[in-house]
């Protein structure tokens, strides 16, 4: 971590250096107070305090410092907040500028985060902007243009800095906001590039992504030629050509567009059938569209279609538990709780029935950390009800929970992380056929390092249910990052054992909630991002290979996990056969006229049930933790482990592990409590694992 940090820290200093560098252009009119950084007001302050400090050494002599004591429900619960003092038009261009950096943090990298935002100040608070960052120690100057989405009269903007994170201490400097009206454009106003941890081309987890691809993704195809004899045959090849992954690549869909009998509508599906093994319909089947009868048919027909294509289909989703994602008439019955439980479930019961054996997966629930009515009413023993009902319509579909800000948005919202990891138990818990855990991926600017998605996926992998991204895309303005973070963002999450498969939300800016994020333009050219998706699925992981068998007639290779053709040739023998490549691997024999396959038994090195490489104890998750941590470790063969916890003082307040173990891949929680059950106090904490002839220790900061 330090080298990754230190690799970090470097970039961190050039990027710094490059947007210092920019200067503010003349003619900008203020729409905020002079020195506004010092009279803005916090929002909650009974969970952050503010004070104005001296600064030396900068072109400003004054910061504000705050300190974020507890983190709250939401980032938005706290802000550094003022209003505008000169009206702004709609499409004006304006431009922040401020400075930042973090004093104190609790997060391991030293970041401290915040987000400037610049909003009307009612519901239903339309964002002109809204810029993540983080920063570490050191000064860095941020530059944010962006375009007025509407009018705003006076004091009807809401500036301000989120800074409802995990307790820090963030100071800020030199606040400005300019309007430059419709004399310049964005592109014309300094701007901060993006940079994230692990962006460097030499950052250290690629090396270890590259290992688990090929350990996760990847396994034997062996070959054999020889004549009828048993002898190897001279000049023999083998041709091994990949037909379709078993990983899923896809994307949301509109069937509207796959029964589109225009030109744009032939190029839509030919796009699918050419790039992804598995779509979602994007909203055809919610439940508000799905009882509309004027377009089931269409959808109906949208789902033939895909299903005489061989792409397999999500359905998403069945219940999302908010008035404004179910029909009316549910709010209009809000007090007649048997009303809405019948609803809901002779709704799943019409859904689900109809479209059984249509659909690989289904997104029982969506978004139930912030859409929660139902629950509220009916309690939240409903979700197990709904998930049962939905396996008894349609018992062949894997049933999914759906969620977002799990590992979009830096992969900080860890009271929203917590919650759906403890929805996810409790469902468990109660009996719910929950198969699948399905986490949204809808990325911004503010766009997660890769290992810290390995960490949270680390975490949700120990409830053991596969992880599928559900809906990924990157909406951030700066086409670099969006390349740079289409490869990243794939690999790591491809290389994760865990997940079962990545799904854009949308390939076709025509069709596409967020344009600027869509992979083919209007007029279906890639994006630079598109290429990369592209050149990642059908090429970098791809195999098709041609093989020369040695003196012995056998030649060996790695395939990525899929369908396959393979052609073998043996002088004036020519013979093709079709197999699927597990982990296992396979073994491709010419003996004579005969060609036959051989499929291997899953080995340990493709299971996450099998015996690791190595010993390894990970870094618990969070960190800090309020009240729970997980702990993950790893052992290659049967050993006696200890794993306990002490204090900084060296003594000893909890052992969580005392016993013999198979090898495996192993998690458990600590709950921040001694032997007795008592609550241990705020403070750092070790975590100590002997097992064999290892022996290592990390580090935990326990919060109150």
């Amino acid at each position: 971590m330090k080298r990754i940090l230190a690799s970090f820290i470097a970039l961190y200093t050039g990027f710094a250096a490059m947007s210092s560098a920019q200067t503010i252009p003349p003619g900008g009119t203020p729409v905020v107070a002079e020195n506004a950084i010092v009279k803005m007001n916090i929002s909650n302050t009974s969970m952050a305090s503010k004070k104005t400090i001296a600064v030396e050494g900068q072109s400003f002599t004054q910061a504000v410092q705050i300190q974020t004591k507890t983190k709250p429900a939401n980032t938005w619960d706290i802000q550094l907040q003022t209003r505008n003092t000169q009206a702004v038009s709609k499409d004006d261009v304006l431009l922040a500028a401020f400075w930042a950096r973090a004093a104190a943090s609790s997060s391991e990298s030293g970041e401290a985060y915040s987000a400037f935002v610049f909003e009307i100040g009612a519901d239903p608070w339309t964002k002109s902007a809204d810029f993540s960052f983080s920063v570490i120690g050191e000064w860095k100057q941020f530059f944010v243009p962006f375009t007025a989405l509407q009018n705003f009269s006076v004091n009807q903007a809401n500036i301000h800095f989120r800074l409802g994170y995990a307790p820090q201490t963030l100071e800020l400097a030199d606040f400005q906001c300019l309007n430059y009206f419709k004399t310049l454009k964005e592109e014309d106003l300094p701007v901060t590039p993006i940079t994230y941890i692990g962006m460097e081309d030499d950052a250290a987890w690629r090396e270890t992504a590259r290992q688990r691809i090929d350990r996760y993704r990847k396994a034997d195809i062996a070959v054999k030629v020889l004549d009828a004899s048993g002898n190897p045959v001279p000049g023999s090849s083998a041709h091994v050509e990949m037909l379709k992954h078993a990983y899923k690549f896809g994307s949301a869909v509109t069937a509207d567009m796959i029964t589109n009998n225009t030109a744009d509508g032939e190029t839509y599906r030919s796009v699918i059938t050419d790039h992804f093994n598995r779509v979602v319909m994007e909203n055809d089947l919610k439940w508000p569209n799905w009882e509309r009868t004027d377009t089931r048919t269409r959808t109906l027909n949208a789902l033939d279609w895909l299903t005489s294509e061989g792409i397999e289909i999500r359905g998403h989703c069945l219940v999302w538990p908010s008035w404004n994602h179910m029909p009316d008439d549910l709010e209009q019955n809000q007090n007649n709780t048997d009303y809405l439980r019948n609803r809901v479930l002779d709704h799943i019961e019409d859904e689900a029935g109809e479209l059984a054996g249509l659909l690989v997966d289904w997104d029982v629930v969506n978004e139930p950390y912030s859409e929660h009515v139902l629950q509220d009413i009916l309690g939240n023993d409903v979700l197990i009800d709904w998930f049962v009902k939905t396996h008894e319509m349609d018992p062949d579909a894997r049933l999914y929970l759906n969620d977002y800000s799990i590992i979009s948005g830096g992969g900080i919202n860890t009271t929203h992380q917590d919650h759906f990891y403890n929805t996810i138990q409790f469902l468990k818990d109660g009996g719910a056929p929950i198969h699948g855990i399905g986490v949204q991926c809808h990325f911004d600017s503010n766009v997660t390092p890769p290992e810290r998605i390995w960490s949270v996926l680390d975490r949700f992998a120990g409830l053991g249910l596969p992880i599928q991204s559900t809906e990924f895309d990157i909406n951030a303005k700066d086409p670099n990052l969006k390349t740079l973070y289409m490869r990243d963002f794939m690999t790591t999450f491809f290389s994760h054992p865990a997940t079962v498969g990545i799904i854009m939300w949308g390939f076709w800016e025509n069709r596409h909630w967020r344009p600027d994020a869509a992979l083919w333009t209007a007029d279906w050219d890639l994006n630079p991002w598109g290429r990369m998706w592209v050149d990642l699925v059908t090429k970098t992981w791809w195999t098709d290979e041609a093989l020369v068998p040695d003196a012995s007639g056998d030649c060996l290779t790695r395939g990525f996990l899929g369908d396959y053709r393979v052609t073998v040739e043996a002088g004036s023998v020519q013979k093709t056969a079709y197999f699927s490549l597990g982990s296992g691997g396979v073994s491709v024999t010419l003996n004579g006229q005969d060609l036959s396959i051989t499929h291997g038994e899953p080995s340990g090195a493709q299971s996450r049930a099998g015996a690791p490489e190595r010993y390894t104890l990970y870094q618990p998750y969070p960190n800090p933790c309020n009240p729970s941590a997980t702990i993950r470790y790893l052992l290659p063969r049967k050993e006696t482990i200890s794993l306990r916890v002490y204090d900084v003082r060296g003594r000893e307040v909890k052992t969580l592990v005392e016993a013999d173990q198979p090898a495996g891949d192993y998690y458990l929680n600590w709950n921040g409590r001694d032997h007795a059950g008592r609550t241990l106090a705020s403070g750092l904490y070790i975590v100590h694992m002997e097992a064999g002839p290892f022996s290592d220790q990390e580090k935990i900061m326990l919060l109150r």
